[in-house]
C-alpha cells in the first residue's frame, strides 16, 4: 500500500541528491567556480542543465549570433575533453586549445562582451556539460568579485591568444 509508494518516493529522493552531489562535486573542479561558497554552488546547481554530448558533437560555431536569455549560458565540463577551434588566416580551422573537465567556458558572451561565439567547440570525447543560464545563475556568478574578476580575465587571456596565433581577434 502506502509504504511502498513513501518507499519509492524517498528512492527517487536519493537519486535526485546523488545527481546533485555529482553535479557539485563537477562544478568544485573548477578553479573558478570553487571559490564560490557550498550554498551558492547548491543553488548553480539547482538550475543547471546537463547537456551530454558524443564525440564529434559541436556545442557551438564560431560567429554564432547568440539569443540573449537563451544562449548566454556558462558551460562548465564536467567530464570529456572539448577542442576550441577557430578558423585560420587561410579560412583553415586551427586548434587553439583542449578544454579539459572542470574547465569555464562561454565567459564572453555570459559577461557581455560579444553577442557571438568567438571559437567553434567541438566535443574531443563523450562529453558531459552543466549548462547555466545567464538569467537564473548571474546574481550568484557576477556578485563575487573573485570569481567575475576570474571569467573576465579568462576570456582576455582567450582573445590575446586568439590575437597572437592568428594576428587578429575573430
Amino acid at each position: 500500500g502506502g509504504g511502498e509508494g513513501r518507499d519509492q518516493a524517498a528512492a527517487g529522493e536519493d537519486r535526485l541528491d546523488r545527481i546533485r552531489l555529482r553535479r557539485l562535486l563537477g562544478l568544485r573542479r573548477s578553479r573558478m567556480l570553487a571559490l564560490l561558497d557550498e550554498r551558492t554552488l547548491g543553488s548553480i546547481v539547482a538550475c543547471a542543465k546537463l547537456l551530454r554530448m558524443p564525440m564529434g558533437a559541436v556545442i557551438f560555431r564560431q560567429h554564432q549570433e547568440i539569443v540573449l536569455g537563451v544562449d548566454d549560458c556558462l558551460y562548465v565540463l564536467l567530464s570529456g575533453s572539448i577542442k576550441v577551434m577557430v578558423t585560420g588566416p587561410d579560412d583553415a580551422m586551427v586548434e587553439l586549445d583542449v578544454l579539459r573537465a572542470g574547465s569555464v567556458f562561454g565567459e564572453a558572451v555570459f559577461l557581455g562582451t560579444t553577442r557571438r561565439r568567438t571559437a567553434t567547440l567541438v566535443a574531443a570525447s563523450r562529453c558531459t556539460v552543466a549548462s547555466l543560464k545567464r538569467p537564473s545563475v548571474e546574481r550568484y556568478v557576477l556578485s563575487n568579485p573573485q570569481v567575475r574578476d576570474q571569467m573576465k580575465r579568462a576570456a582576455a587571456e582567450r582573445m590575446l591568444q586568439r590575437v597572437s596565433l592568428l594576428g587578429h581577434a575573430l
